[in-house]
C-alpha cells in the first residue's frame, strides 16, 4: 500500500509540473503575438540557462543575505514559493539547490522541495542552511545525503560552496 502512495504522489507531482509547463508556453506565446516581438536576449544578458544554482528561502535578511553573497559569485536564483523553484530547477536543468530550513522559512516545504527535486532528478546537490544543529529536520536532509552548512553563513563558507557546486 505505501508504494501505491508514493506512485500516486509522483504521478501528480508529475501533472502539477506538466501542466504549469504548458500554461506557461502559453503566456509566452500569447506575449509574443499580442507584442508582435519573439522573446530575444542581448548579448550579455542573463537568461535562465545561465543559472548556476536555486536558493529555497523566505524573503528575510538571510535569505536576502544570502542570495546577495552568492549572486556576487555566481548566477542565482531565489524562490519562497516552492512550486515555482520545482518548476525553473527541472526547466533549466539547476544541478545545485540551497534550502533554508529556519523559521521563518517553513521546514516542510523545504522538505517538499527536496523529495520532489530528487525524485526527478537525483543528480541534484543540496545544500541546506541552519541554525538549529540539534533539529530532527536537519537529520533528516544530513541522512538523504545533503550538506549541511551551519548559520550564519560567512563568506568562506560561500566560497567553499560555489567551489563544490556542481555546475552545468
Amino acid at each position: 500500500m505505501p508504494l501505491q502512495l508514493e506512485s500516486h504522489k509522483i504521478a501528480c507531482l508529475l501533472e502539477i509540473i506538466d501542466r504549469n509547463r504548458w500554461e506557461k508556453i502559453r503566456r509566452l506565446t500569447l506575449n509574443d503575438t499580442e507584442t508582435g516581438e519573439k522573446n530575444t536576449t542581448e548579448e550579455g544578458d542573463i537568461s535562465a540557462a545561465d543559472v548556476q544554482a536555486v536558493v529555497f528561502a523566505s524573503d528575510t535578511p538571510f535569505g536576502q543575505s544570502l542570495a546577495k553573497m552568492l549572486s556576487d559569485e555566481t548566477v542565482i536564483s531565489a524562490f519562497s514559493d516552492p512550486e515555482k523553484a520545482i518548476n525553473f530547477t527541472i526547466d533549466n536543468s539547476i544541478l545545485t539547490i540551497i534550502l533554508d530550513i529556519d523559521p521563518p522559512s517553513n521546514p516542510f516545504h523545504a522538505l517538499d522541495v527536496f523529495n520532489a527535486l530528487k525524485i526527478l532528478n537525483p543528480s541534484i546537490q543540496f545544500f541546506v542552511c541552519t541554525k538549529r544543529m540539534t533539529s530532527q529536520e536537519k537529520e533528516l536532509f544530513e541522512r538523504q545525503g545533503s550538506t549541511i552548512i551551519e548559520k550564519p553563513v560567512l563568506r568562506k563558507q560561500v566560497k567553499w560552496l560555489i567551489a563544490h557546486m556542481v555546475k552545468k
